[in-house]
């Protein structure tokens, strides 16, 4: 069983075929769960806030709870099938009973998002993990809360129970995985992970740094010429994006954690914006030569800053679908807007006014404004990019030769050539004027998540899940250079070392030991 962004595919594990498509979502499948005996699927849904119960063989649908108000994120049926738990954004769990279609109980006691539940084996415990950085384990008869695991300084993205209802394993978003014996209420183990996958890369004004962030929470500043690297600090949760201060002197950089930071180049002072979003921001950008910022909200919110005083000048929320790519206009005046909608928009700042540009054939994921002010182009789930003028909304180019989903997209500073990167572990640079593909960029070994252009344009930056950012040579495309952060413990021989656990030595050893 598959889920995706308008509904819940069903295979055949033997032959590998799809077995139904179960479609009547509009939006994203964020849970699902077969029943115990194999015959019912559980479905629910993000923006519909709704939970389907489907025939597994007939591919119908049985029952729909619409009335749950929040975005439904994960769903686990008890043992005996008769019961189906959720996790909502409004903190509650609820169970809801199979065969009437009615919620039986509703459970307070979260004070964040709950991302994961599961029933014990023995079906007398349910478990909750929140954003709020615990797990609960609940009484299903009473309801009554039994026990509050302090899961660390993360939320809890996924739990589940041992065989014997005795052990629950909890992963969570700080790379770890802890086992917890339910009787006493301890922890019993934890297993930690290290990535460092690149989310986000830019180039200084001047072309000589360039500034990284990623999984791994650290602002990385890089040395183009040497490859060396000086950390600036970390963020408390992954950098989703970073972005150079038009003048070099600043970066702001933004993530998972809801902070905006501001860092002084010169005196090396990180300063962090007032308002603190709810959940994660995944993108930042100076505008109108560094005198304001624009940042972007995973609740689809815009806000405006001024960066004289750090305030925040406008905040926007009234959009209608969910946000996934902005970008400002070279004049500041107008935003171009891609969604989970398949229009792409331009929006004017001071007016409100919404713009039509022009239409794919699925959701929207990226888009950018040409330096020159004359394209905005956009990236589909449809697999194309489209070159629009932004005068006339005539399309003017439609780039397809697309296999896997564009995450990445900017334009050269002249405006002659964009620049794509995505699943495919590829950079395709075309010609905007002709649409010939001018250049494929090879070498990355997962998505690539960013892409920029120095301020020459001779060069491009590429950062990539592989944990590598990678230089290109424009006009030959050639890789001029490979950068990627030494791990914690990178080159330390661990040999001969006494007292440690297999467990640690393969900690150590991940984060970059050697033997």
């Amino acid at each position: 069983m598959s889920s995706f962004q308008e509904g819940v595919r069903l295979w055949d594990i033997n032959s590998h075929q799809c077995l139904h498509v179960l479609q009547e979502h509009g939006f994203w499948v964020r849970g699902v769960a077969f029943d115990p005996q194999g015959t019912k699927v559980a479905s629910g849904s993000v923006m519909e806030q709704i939970v389907k119960l489907w025939d597994v063989q007939s591919g119908k649908c049985l029952t729909t709870w619409q009335q749950l108000n929040h975005v439904v994120r994960a769903i686990a049926f008890s043992p005996d099938g008769k019961t189906l738990a959720t996790g909502s954004d409004d903190n509650l769990v609820r169970l809801l009973d199979i065969h009437t279609g009615k919620c039986i109980k509703t459970i307070p006691g979260h004070n964040g998002r709950v991302w994961s539940v599961v029933f014990s084996p023995d079906n007398q415990i349910l478990a909750s993990g929140s954003a709020d950085q615990t797990v609960k384990l609940w009484n299903i008869e009473t309801g009554e809360l039994l026990l509050t695991l302090p899961e660390q300084n993360r939320r809890v993205r996924s739990i589940t129970f041992s065989s014997d209802s005795k052990t629950l394993i909890s992963g969570s978003d700080d790379q770890s995985v802890r086992l917890w014996d339910i009787p006493k209420g301890e922890s019993l183990k934890t297993i930690n992970g290290y990535t460092q996958r690149v989310w986000s890369v830019a180039f200084s004004p001047d072309g000589k740094t360039l500034v990284s962030g990623g999984d791994d929470r650290v602002v990385r500043l890089w040395d183009i010429e040497t490859g060396n690297c000086k950390i600036l600090d970390r963020h408390i949760k992954r950098i989703q994006s970073v972005a150079f201060h038009p003048q070099g002197t600043k970066i702001a950089s933004a993530g998972n954690d809801g902070q905006i930071r501001l860092w002084d180049l010169a005196t090396g002072k990180c300063s962090i914006l007032p308002e603190r979003d709810r959940d994660w921001i995944w993108l930042v950008a100076f505008y109108e030569e560094g005198r304001k910022l624009i940042s972007v909200g995973s609740d689809g919110g815009i806000k405006l800053w001024d960066m004289n005083t750090n305030s925040c000048l406008q905040s926007f929320k009234d959009y209608p679908n969910w946000l996934w790519s902005v970008a400002v206009s070279p004049d500041s005046q107008n935003l171009a807007i891609a969604s989970d909608g398949k229009l792409l928009q331009t929006w004017n700042i001071e007016t409100g006014r919404l713009t039509d540009i022009g239409e794919h054939q699925d959701k929207l994921r990226q888009v950018a404004w040409s330096p020159n002010g004359k394209i905005i182009a956009s990236a589909s789930d449809d697999l194309t990019v489209k070159l629009w003028n932004v005068s006339t909304t005539e399309c003017l180019h439609t780039l397809a030769e697309y296999t896997k989903q564009i995450r990445a997209m900017e334009f050269s500073p002249n405006s002659n050539l964009i620049a794509t990167g995505g699943d495919e572990c590829t950079i395709k640079l075309w010609d905007v004027s002709s649409d010939n593909l001018w250049q494929t960029l090879t070498g990355h070994e997962n998505t690539i998540r960013s892409v920029a252009f120095s301020a020459d344009g001779s060069m491009l930056a590429s950062g990539s899940e592989d944990e590598t950012i990678r230089l290109w040579n424009t006009q030959t495309g050639s890789c001029i250079k490979t950068l990627k952060a030494k791990r914690l413990y990178e080159g330390m021989n661990i040999t001969d070392a006494t007292g440690l656990t297999e467990g640690q030595k393969e900690t150590l050893l991940a984060l970059g030991a050697i033997m």
